[in-house]
């Protein structure tokens, strides 16, 4: 706002600058080069011709305030798409100054192509980013602060989505697998670290097990649990017993059945490495497993996150 003042400043001051040559340029004090004009005829055609000098300095402020409107459109748009990042708990290194630069030369340049009110195109844009898929579909949960956000995205060729909705740590997408036809109800579970949210939640799941009783039903996500002390190590780590005992009551009495894990132990890592813990995991129903019997659960190597990327594989 400060550089939008002072740019406005001085258009002023061109402004008044350009008055002055207009009126200095008015013979001042001298005779009228045509003698049959009255004195006032002589006033009117002096304020016609500073009219004239005049015009074209509106048009030359209006281009400046063009361009930075457009400038401002930019930033409007840059702190939109950072707000949205940050609702579904992106978090970078760089300060958001850094972060905003880089968004609106990105932004610039989409303009530049055409792409100044498509939002359908940064929809695509965003989704070929995270999936690699032309053809693809997203539910998702905003984050409250740096967590509890949620997002399953899907190819649309293999997975055509009915409806979805969200509560507190899940998000639920029912569809058909395209293929066959085949009903599906994926759960995106983000669990807290909280034992009382924990035992509403594992409630909430094993209500929704029993009421898709005839339909396939994965669950997967960051249960903030373990089953048994060894999947956690570390220096300073204690192990809740009444956690485990929920979490193992909450599998056992769904029905649900946890997949081993494959290529790894864990699958969270403190950033030093002085703690390790399974927390990642995908459980599926009986009906899931008589549909695809020969599934297999790997763990992959971790990247940006203290998270391991878990990819579950049907052997055909």
């Amino acid at each position: 706002m400060e550089s939008l003042m002072d740019t406005t400043n001085s258009s002023s001051e061109c402004l008044a600058e350009s008055c002055n040559l207009a009126i200095a340029s008015i013979p001042s004090g001298s005779d009228p080069p045509t003698r049959n004009k009255s004195p006032m005829q002589w006033k009117k055609a002096a304020r016609r011709k500073k009219r004239k000098n005049f015009a074209h300095i509106p048009n030359r402020d209006e281009e400046r305030w063009d361009f930075y409107r457009k400038e401002n459109e930019v930033s409007e748009e840059v702190i939109k798409a950072w707000e949205v990042g940050r609702k579904l708990g992106l978090y970078s290194k760089c300060s958001d100054e850094e972060i905003r630069r880089q968004l609106e030369v990105m932004e610039r340049r989409d303009r530049a192509k055409g792409n100044r009110n498509n939002r359908k195109g940064r929809k695509d844009r965003i989704g070929r980013a995270l999936w690699g898929e032309k053809k693809w579909d997203w539910a998702y949960r905003e984050s409250e602060g740096r967590s509890g956000g949620l997002v399953s995205i899907w190819n649309t060729k293999v997975f055509s989505k009915t409806s979805s909705w969200h509560i507190n740590g899940m998000l639920v997408v029912n569809g058909r697998w395209v293929e066959d036809g085949t009903y599906l109800v994926i759960i995106n579970v983000y669990a807290p670290c909280s034992f009382r949210e924990k035992e509403q939640l594992w409630e909430a799941i094993k209500i929704l097990v029993d009421q898709y009783e005839d339909r396939k039903i994965c669950v997967v996500g960051d249960f903030n649990s373990i089953r048994v002390e060894s999947e956690r190590i570390g220096r300073t780590v204690e192990v809740d017993h009444r956690d485990i005992n929920l979490f193992e009551e909450f599998i056992s009495s769904s029905g649900l059945i946890d997949l081993p894990l494959r290529g790894r132990r864990f699958t969270w890592y403190k950033l030093d490495g002085t703690c390790k813990s399974r927390l990642d995991r995908i459980l599926v129903n009986m009906e899931w497993l008589n549909w695809q019997p020969d599934l297999k659960l790997k763990g992959l190597g971790r990247t940006v996150s203290d998270h391991c990327p878990l990819i579950l594989v049907h052997a055909i």
